[in-house]
């Protein structure tokens, strides 16, 4: 598996009976009725089903594949009906479970699997389907089907308004959420509340969404239907009251009113003012979806999937995700991290910035789910989150925790430099730099077991780079850090880093050293690791050049040796480079 396009170590555990290893080369080919080509019989299509599975335990990252299982469990004994055996029911359960646990944010194959739960009878699997797809991916679309779902198969109203509350604090706030909006809206007039109804108006208008007008239209229609105090705030009447009795006492004194024509005056006054106040939340909604449309005219992919998404788009969600958090509202900014992570559900990029953006909000609980759903969805591959997310739960006061992931990774990616550097260096704050010491050894001497493995050879390098910083301030200072380096150099003869580190080790050892006698000594010593580099080292002519004009460049710069001596040295050096 490619580490990079990969995404997960695959562990499938099938049902009894289901998966045949010699089926590997037998494609999946969907029922077909073309002329008087023969029908597939059930077994057939229960063994195009196992085909299709043996080929995603040896490409599971071939996304179509995937697809290929959903299609061959459905057509499973001519297609699924109320009447399909039990091993065919399950065995398609097992393929929407095991498909949406590798691709959570696929969110037309939560609708796709929900739908046939309900289709086939079994609302209550279909309830708890759509359940889990709306914890895992905030879709407009998928939140529309629910509702639409509640809407058919619940008799209870408060249920039913329970989960458009649901919907609506999760996605309401989406540029393009007028699907679920016009759902609840056409709960409510089922119910025939007319308050509601028109309360419920009054909360969408607000929203800077895309058919904002249409909700406009509707709403300053319902608007006079029902009592100003359902849809305008206690405070803003109380305010235009107040501005009323301010207004009237500047005013020429009048004749003198009844009190039903002062009241009369007054509820007219506060109706002009009302109608005032919902134009100029027109006119803010209106400015605010103006301002938004720039960004949303450009994006194109608004789904998951592998596929990469055009440079243009990502560079889009990135100007968006600015100007909203700019914008400063908090629950506007989820709502829009939330949507960009669908399309973007493979890229760490957003997932990290996300993260960073909720633990600068204090909103660390948040961060922690943002973290754990990066870290499944990003191929395992690309290691930054899930560093991150070490780090993060280190910071956070669990070290075990961070622990934990770091030995993820590793167990995944043996050679991940990163984190068993990181995971070295927590062993260090909370145990001891022995024990940092020890876990490092042991780790370096894993990767050297096969000496022909170059990655794991050159891993190992910057290990004992690692090995011996710690060395140097934690156990033994200089001479133990040497140690270190001489003892293991046989193993790194042509691995450039190795060198360099080493060399510049010594170099920078020179600025520490006070007695003029042991500068001197320190000088020999970083000519004699020059000379083994020369000699030694199996680096090709250029590396030996960049090595060598770090020496003379040394050279030029240290007062341990007179001008005459460094001099004669920096060009016995310049001849070994050029020659």
């Amino acid at each position: 598996m490619s580490s990079e396009t990969g995404g997960y170590r695959s562990q499938f555990n099938k049902p009894n009976g289901y998966g045949n290893n010699n089926s590997n080369n037998r494609n999946y080919e969907p029922r077909q009725y073309h002329g008087s080509k023969r029908r597939q019989t059930d077994e057939e299509l229960y063994e195009a089903w196992a085909a299709v599975y043996a080929q995603i335990e040896t490409n599971p990252d071939a996304f179509d594949i995937w697809e290929n299982l959903i299609d061959a469990a459905v057509s499973l004994e001519g297609g699924l009906v109320k009447s399909s055996s039990e091993r065919a029911l399950q065995l398609a359960r097992f393929s929407f479970d095991l498909f949406l646990k590798r691709f959570p944010h696929a969110h037309r194959y939560w609708i796709r699997f929900a739908n046939l739960e309900f289709r086939l009878g079994f609302t209550e699997n279909a309830k708890r389907v759509f359940l889990e797809g709306v914890s895992n991916v905030a879709s407009v679309e998928l939140w529309k089907e629910y509702c639409e779902f509640m809407l058919m198969a619940s008799p209870d109203s408060d249920a039913t308004r329970a989960v458009f509350e649901s919907a609506v604090a999760q996605v309401g706030l989406h540029f393009l959420s007028h699907g679920v909006w016009d759902k609840y809206i056409e709960f409510e007039e089922r119910e025939q509340d007319p308050v509601r109804l028109a309360k419920l108006y009054a909360r969408i208008v607000r929203i800077p969404l895309h058919q904002y007008a249409r909700y406009f239209a509707k709403f300053f229609e319902l608007a006079p239907t029902v009592p100003i105090e359902e849809i305008v705030p206690a405070t803003v009447i109380e305010q235009f009251r107040a501005e009323f009795e301010v207004d009237k006492a500047e005013q020429e004194e009048k004749p003198k009113q009844t009190a039903d024509e002062s009241r009369a005056e007054e509820e007219a006054d506060l109706s002009s003012r009302v109608a005032d106040y919902h134009y100029q939340i027109y006119v803010t909604t209106q400015n605010q979806v103006a301002a938004r449309w720039q960004y949303e005219a450009m994006i194109k992919r608004s789904f998951f999937h592998v596929v990469y998404l055009p440079e243009d788009e990502l560079v889009n969600w990135r100007r968006y995700l600015y100007f909203e958090e700019v914008e400063g509202n908090e629950d506007r900014i989820i709502t829009l991290y939330e949507r960009a992570v669908i399309p973007t559900a493979r890229y760490e990029e957003i997932w990290l910035r996300y993260a960073r953006w909720l633990v600068a909000s204090d909103l660390s609980e948040q961060a922690r789910t943002v973290f754990q759903r990066g870290a499944y969805s990003v191929p395992i591959g690309r290691t930054e989150l899930r560093l991150q997310f070490a780090r993060f739960e280190e910071s956070q006061g669990f070290p075990e925790t961070a622990k934990e992931i770091y030995s993820s990774i590793i167990e995944a990616l043996p050679a991940c430099v990163e984190a068993i550097i990181g995971l070295a260096n927590l062993k260090r704050r909370h145990e001891s730099s022995s024990a940092a010491i020890e876990f490092l050894e042991a780790q370096c001497a894993t990767l050297l077991e096969d000496p022909s493995n170059k990655d794991f050879i050159s891993a190992a390098a910057l290990l004992v780079v690692s090995l011996a910083n710690i060395s140097l301030y934690f156990r033994g200072g200089i001479k133990a850090a040497r140690k270190v380096y001489q003892d293991r150099a046989v193993h790194f003869a042509q691995v450039y880093h190795f060198w360099l580190e080493y060399l510049r080790f010594e170099i920078n050892e020179t600025s520490f050293i006070k007695n003029a006698k042991l500068k001197r000594e320190q000088q020999d010593i970083i000519a004699a690791l020059y000379d083994q580099i020369k000699t030694s080292a199996g680096l090709t002519p250029v590396q030996l050049k960049d090595l060598g004009h770090i020496y003379m460049v040394h050279l030029l710069s240290s007062d341990e040796l007179n001008s005459q001596q460094a001099t004669q040295k920096y060009f016995q050096i310049d001849l070994d480079v050029h020659n």
